[in-house]
């Protein structure tokens, strides 16, 4: 059976996957495990590396807020759908956020005068995955090595590191093949990735999915329609494809065209 998901973009965009509302989930019980920990060579913590995407509305989209994972102090990747409708994008620092925000009732607008402006420079519909590159000043002033990628089995415990939330502790109850909508398009595609017995929220989309070793595992792009406490991410597979593409390929650049208010690529 086709697994029912819906986006969790803190904002009201056009549904690529059957769609239902994601307001924050009341907490459940989890299993109890250590802190994700930074592998020897990989940096910070999964919490050091979380930030905030905020963008401005293009055309008929909405603007949105969403979570991302700083691979090094300018790239930054989170979930294609989070950009998708975007004229402008921020990035703003996990530590930057306010502490009382509401989600999804806070607005981008309320943080972009803080963000660190940011281009998209690659863009996965199939996947559901997007890079971005800060400008100026960037988000952070420090040297970041990529975090170390692999990919998790069912049963692992994995923490789970949005802008929502604190850290989110779960269970990958499956490794899967997902069905979806291609993000803004009209193709099925198929992505690797996992179910996740673990709650999430509105703002959580582009979270970053970690092993208790401090790998990243995956990324998040959905919560199930049925159960709030189900979240669906790609997984660690996917995103080395994602990025091996993009390091192999031609520089590109995206904006907003807003009569269609659809991304369209220069070089």
């Amino acid at each position: 059976m086709k697994p029912v998901v819906a986006m969790i973009v803190a904002a009201a965009t056009t549904a690529a996957l059957a769609a239902s509302s994601c307001g924050g989930p009341a907490p459940v019980a989890g299993p109890t495990v250590t802190s994700a920990a930074p592998s020897p060579d990989s940096g910070p913590e999964p919490g050091d590396r979380t930030v905030a995407v905020v963008t401005t509305a293009c055309g008929s989209a909405s603007a949105a807020i969403g979570s991302a994972v700083l691979l090094d102090e300018r790239t930054v990747l989170t979930a294609a759908h989070v950009i998708a409708g975007a004229d402008h994008v921020g990035v703003v620092a996990n530590r930057k956020l306010p502490p009382d925000r509401s989600w999804p009732d806070f607005s981008p607008a309320q943080l972009l005068d803080g963000a660190a402006a940011a281009a998209i420079v690659a863009f996965d519909p199939g996947r559901d995955l997007a890079l971005l590159s800060t400008v100026g000043d960037g988000v952070v002033r420090t040297e970041l090595r990529s975090p170390e990628l692999a990919t998790a089995a069912a049963d692992d415990a994995v923490e789970i590191h949005g802008v929502s939330t604190a850290p989110v502790v779960g269970v990958v109850a499956a490794r899967t093949t997902i069905e979806a909508d291609e993000v803004r398009g009209g193709s099925r595609v198929r992505r690797d990735g996992y179910r996740i017995d673990a709650p999430t929220g509105g703002g959580d989309s582009g979270a970053g999915v970690w092993s208790t070793d401090g790998h990243l595992v995956g990324l998040v792009f959905a919560v199930s329609s049925a159960d709030d406490t189900r979240t669906w991410a790609v997984s660690g597979r996917e995103i080395e494809g994602f990025l091996d593409a993009v390091a192999d390929g031609p520089a590109r650049s995206y904006r907003c065209d807003h009569a269609t208010s659809q991304l369209v690529a220069g070089s």
